[in-house]
């Protein structure tokens, strides 16, 4: 008897993105797609530019202001967050739902204000919405506790520059789940770090899924990260995604000559220096077809025929590329 796949907890299907400009209208996200399975940590990964970023903000909803989705759908459970009232969106997702660690935990905190007046004014403590002061006081330093700052019970009193680092971004996690959301959406939370906190980090991160139950999505730019500690991961480029599929097939043998180039980039996994000759595309301007066929050494006419569709070689390792099509199709 086979056991019933779990449904994705969030899911895009063919979501795109457009943002008005002085010169036209520039299409950030094109028929992008993502399914995040329970308990899964599912990295986004690309170049800068490539839209991941763009792809968290439609998630919450704050998309910018000359930004709009024009078509697909984002569905959290049986709900499509692109249909909800921005006061709904509001309540009953963000930080309720869903979690969110920004990029930057430099420019993330108020350099003005204590750490705990920031953080207790937003904290909705789960299943009491009218927990004192001090019931939150007491969440708040739990939940730093979990995230393993030091001196916990004292950091509410002390300002942002009083922290480094690392320890930003550690308060900036125990705000993502003051709430106890189910996901968590991490949008390159290690970037502005070095390497030893970064490891530090995903570790943490990675324990907390795994305690909590999480669901969590990881954007990022390198693929080292994305094999310490996601288990499925979708490549990004010029606002498509061109290829998904678990972790281990993905690295071993991916599919797309986007992924490939990206792999061979890597300093950890390249025999010598490499890099994608070109850049990414203007989202004004984008290229007939395959937009990653202007720079791909495996361009063939078809490339510019029209857009590749996605196929499956392999079970749960699809990919948009022509290459794979015969493939698909044995």
């Amino acid at each position: 008897m086979m056991l019933e796949k779990p449904a994705p907890v969030l899911e895009i299907r063919d979501l795109s993105v457009s943002v008005g400009t002085d010169e036209g209208e520039a299409r950030i996200l094109d028929n992008a797609g993502l399914a995040l399975m329970p308990g899964s940590i599912h990295g986004v990964v690309g170049e800068s530019g490539c839209g991941k970023s763009t792809l968290i903000r439609a998630i919450l909803g704050i998309l910018p202001k000359r930004g709009r989705a024009t078509h697909g759908s984002i569905m959290l459970g049986e709900r499509n967050l692109l249909g909800l009232p921005a006061d709904t969106l509001q309540k009953d997702v963000r930080g309720r739902a869903i979690g969110f660690i920004p990029q930057d935990p430099f420019q993330a905190l108020n350099p003005v204000f204590r750490v705990g007046t920031q953080l207790l004014e937003t904290v909705r403590t789960p299943g009491d919405s009218k927990a004192t002061r001090e019931t939150k006081k007491a969440h708040v330093i739990s939940l730093l506790k979990a995230v393993q700052l030091p001196d916990a019970e004292h950091a509410l009193d002390r300002y942002p520059h009083q922290f480094s680092g690392g320890q930003r971004q550690r308060l900036l996690i125990a705000a993502a789940l003051a709430s106890a959301p189910g996901i968590i959406l991490a949008d390159e939370p290690t970037t502005a770090l070095d390497v030893t906190t970064q490891l530090q980090i995903l570790k943490l991160l990675r324990g907390l899924a795994i305690d909590r139950g999480l669901s969590m999505i990881f954007v990022t730019h390198d693929f080292g990260v994305v094999a310490q500690l996601c288990d499925t991961v979708t490549v990004m480029y010029a606002g498509q995604t061109v290829e998904s599929g678990p972790v281990a097939q993905v690295l071993k043998a991916p599919f797309h000559p986007y992924t490939q180039m990206l792999l061979a980039c890597h300093p950890e996994r390249a025999a010598e220096l490499a890099g994608i000759p070109g850049a990414v595309p203007s989202p004004l301007r984008p290229p007939q077809g395959c937009r990653f066929n202007p720079r791909c050494p495996s361009a063939r006419p078809a490339c510019s025929a029209g857009q590749p569709p996605r196929v499956a070689p392999q079970p749960g390792h699809a990919v948009r590329c022509v290459l794979h099509l015969d493939e698909a199709a044995a």
